[in-house]
């Protein structure tokens, strides 16, 4: 039964990053993984396994100890790590400070970059943001908390395409959103 409800969450992550900007909806996890939200578990059980890497920002012990028994996946240093996990709660400058020094791919493996877990406050609400690229029409609006400071640091970091790194936004109310490096993403005043 886990397996089905990870393989429903599979195909909204992917459509999520396969289409930038819109929301979709994810179910709460079947386990409790205290104390990441619920969705932010079922993303982390869907994506994590015994061949990835993860590192959790802002992490006590109990958030590596609880990813590594319900996923099998590896903790590692930020710099190496395949998935970061970024909970809601922490700071802009702790943000971008992390997003200095995840791993953005190179010419030769550019898919060999860092996927970000954000927890966000929330998609429906916040700052106004326009997408435009693969996927997108014309463009497409987001209105999420994400703070701008670490929406331009995304932009520097995913400047040398086909290098850079993708967003997976997660909020309390199960929606998701994905913000691949193809998407350009700018704040409208």
């Amino acid at each position: 039964m886990a397996f089905h409800h990870t393989q429903k969450a599979f195909r909204t992550i992917l459509d999520a990053l396969s289409f930038p900007g819109k929301i979709n909806q994810l179910d709460k996890s079947k386990n409790d993984m205290e104390p990441f939200d619920s969705r932010t578990a079922l993303v982390c059980e869907t994506l994590l396994d015994s061949e990835v890497t993860f590192h959790v920002v802002e992490e006590g012990q109990s958030f590596a100890h609880i990813l590594r028994v319900f996923t099998g996946s590896h903790l590692t240093d930020l710099d190496k790590a395949d998935y970061v996990i970024i909970p809601e709660q922490t700071s802009v400058d702790r943000v971008v400070d992390s997003l200095s020094v995840v791993k953005i791919g190179n010419l030769v493996n550019p898919h060999k970059s860092a996927t970000i877990i954000f927890e966000v406050g929330s998609l429906l609400k916040g700052y106004h943001y326009e997408l435009i690229g693969p996927g997108i029409k014309t463009k497409n609006e987001l209105h999420c908390t994400i703070h701008p400071e670490i929406i331009e640091k995304r932009r520097e970091i995913n400047a040398e395409y086909p290098l850079g790194i993708d967003f997976i936004l997660i909020d309390s109310q199960g929606n998701v959103v994905g913000i691949p490096r193809t998407t350009q993403i700018t704040e409208v005043m």
